[in-house]
């Protein structure tokens, strides 16, 4: 089995994609269980189908969020959280909303801010 952690993750990406950690456990590990597992089942857009992967909101997502209900977006976030995902990552260079940051605490999910597109965010950490 192939395993990391998210303080790995971070301190190999950190310069590269200008990640700044906000809150939470870095001690997390992102493992690789079968060899038919893919970059992609590691790391994603915020997805309530794959609450384990490392999430990753940017600012279509956060576009998203501004347009439900406060407790819609709690809901989900503590639905995604719960299934305790390595760590979220809000990419774009866009501020980290109190209610991400307060789930986040919440569960101890590590929560990161990046500066780079989410896209490249997402590319470089598979």
């Amino acid at each position: 089995m192939r395993q990391t952690s998210v303080a790995r993750l971070y301190e190999a990406h950190r310069d590269n994609l200008q990640l700044n950690h906000i809150s939470g456990n870095l001690g997390a590990s992102l493992a690789v269980a079968e060899d038919r597992m893919w970059p992609a089942d590691l790391v994603g857009h915020l997805n309530l189908i794959h609450p384990t992967r490392l999430q990753v909101m940017g600012a279509a997502e956060l576009e998203w969020a501004r347009r439900q209900s406060n407790d819609k977006v709690a809901h989900h976030l503590n639905e995604i959280c719960s299934a305790h995902p390595p760590a979220l990552i809000v990419a774009d260079g866009c501020e980290v909303p109190n209610i991400v940051h307060g789930v986040c605490v919440a569960h101890d999910v590590a929560l990161f801010s990046a500066a780079h597109p989410s896209a490249s965010v997402i590319d470089q950490l598979r």
